[in-house]
């Protein structure tokens, strides 16, 4: 009884493994979960189905959401009005830095200009993050 019980085990097993193969062959994807080659995934401008969704029951009601907002964040109410600030005056995510750098010529210029850099950081003109940020 215990061999029909093993057998069992690896008869499913094994559909269990060709259903997968075949889910990832339909979904143009490797056994890696990739996508093969040639095959991007979705085109270019296509939108989640979620995404279409929620857009067509705000449908036509942007305007009285908005009114709401306002009007709330009018009223003192405080998530209300970061949402309308945020939509008003986003945060500044990068700023322009002002910084001189020496003109590269060869790799003794790039290795002096690295280290001008570090200096900046060092002495506060430039945060960490900034040469990061450049440096990706």
């Amino acid at each position: 009884m215990a061999e029909n019980g093993d057998l069992l085990s690896f008869i499913t097993y094994q559909i269990q493994s060709i259903c997968v193969i075949i889910y990832h062959m339909i979904n143009g994807r490797n056994m890696d979960g990739k996508f093969t080659d040639g095959n991007g995934g979705r085109p270019k401008g296509s939108r989640n189905k979620a995404t279409i969704a929620i857009d067509s029951l705000l449908e036509g009601q942007a305007e009285a959401l908005t009114q709401t907002a306002i009007s709330k964040a009018l009223d003192g109410d405080s998530i209300a009005l970061r949402l309308c600030m945020d939509r008003i005056a986003p945060p500044i995510k990068d700023k322009p830095v002002v910084f001189p750098l020496a003109q590269m010529r060869d790799a003794m210029d790039a290795s002096q200009a690295a280290g001008s850099v570090l200096s900046a950081v060092s002495d506060g003109t430039l945060t960490f993050n900034q040469p990061v940020a450049l440096a990706n």
